[in-house]
């Protein structure tokens, strides 16, 4: 949630930017956002994805923070945890739920630019559905080859296609290298 609220990264800046070039990252936020987000010094992918301050460098790293931007390896990157290290969070009592508020933040470049930007919505909140692109961009980083399929299922294809993904899963001599865990979407 915290990188579909910073998914206004253009707002923020016209290009990717370097860790060294960031000397703070400013976030106000009601402390009921944030409530989930209990690893504020991730060591693995599965904790950065409950972070904000993981989910905040991701979101200037990565030019989609999808879930290639939370593997061990990207949550290890120096780059990552050296921007992590430069968020400064301010919560605020207002809020009563995860969309309560708006979510500020502040860039502070070492060149002594200020970038600003809020977010009241992410895109995908019931108030605020995601546009066609990221919507597109979401299911393609999820569900990988199976993309267009998903893309064209309508609801009443919907039970079946999911019934087959979990046949698939559990079938002797099965493909797929999540065969007797979970889906891969």
């Amino acid at each position: 949630m915290v990188t579909k609220r910073m998914g206004r990264r253009r707002q923020l800046c016209d290009r990717p930017l370097h860790a060294a070039e960031v000397a703070r990252i400013v976030v106000r936020t009601p402390a009921a956002t944030v409530q989930p987000l209990t690893h504020h010094r991730p060591r693995t992918g599965l904790e950065g994805k409950f972070s904000l301050e993981y989910a905040l460098a991701a979101a200037l790293l990565d030019d989609y923070p999808g879930l290639s931007g939370f593997t061990d390896e990207a949550a290890g990157r120096a780059a990552a945890r050296e921007l992590v290290e430069r968020v400064e969070t301010h919560l605020t009592p207002d809020g009563s739920g995860l969309l309560a508020g708006e979510l500020e933040l502040e860039l502070v470049l070492t060149d002594g630019t200020v970038r600003r930007a809020a977010v009241a919505l992410p895109p995908g909140a019931p108030d605020r559905p995601p546009i066609a692109d990221q919507l597109h961009r979401k299911t393609k980083d999820c569900a990988g080859d199976r993309h267009p399929q998903l893309a064209a299922l309508t609801w009443p294809e919907a039970p079946g296609l999911h019934h087959e993904a979990l046949q698939g899963q559990h079938r002797p001599g099965g493909t797929g290298k999540n065969q007797k865990t979970r889906s891969h979407w």
